[in-house]
């Protein structure tokens, strides 16, 4: 029977280590990628003034992806209608989305 010194039990030591890396490294290299959940599709709404006004304002802002998007409708509350805007970034001023004095389309 053969006596172990230190070297040869380091050896078999860094062999085991070797060889417990090698299998990790496979594992994971064939192990399917998998990405935690991205909330892209972020949302904020508030309605100012909370009241009894004329108009009422109410934008929404939000990322879609590598997009940011801020959105804004006016409500005219006696006559019904709104106009609905969007900030364009290229140009640096709010576009409008729809016809002016447009009502509210029906829900079924």
């Amino acid at each position: 029977m053969k006596n172990f010194n230190s070297t040869s039990f380091f050896k078999a030591c860094s062999g085991v280590a070797l060889v417990l890396f090698a299998c990790s490294a496979v594992f994971f290299s064939v192990r399917p990628a998998q990405a935690s959940p991205q909330n892209f599709n972020q949302f904020s709404k508030t309605n100012l003034p909370v009241g009894n006004g004329k108009y009422n304002l109410t934008y929404s802002i939000g990322s879609d992806g590598t997009k940011f998007y801020w959105h804004m409708v006016v409500f005219n509350t006696e006559t019904g209608g709104y106009s609905a805007f969007s900030w364009d970034r290229d140009n640096q001023k709010w576009t409008k989305l729809f016809k002016e004095n447009t009502s509210l389309p029906e829900l079924p």
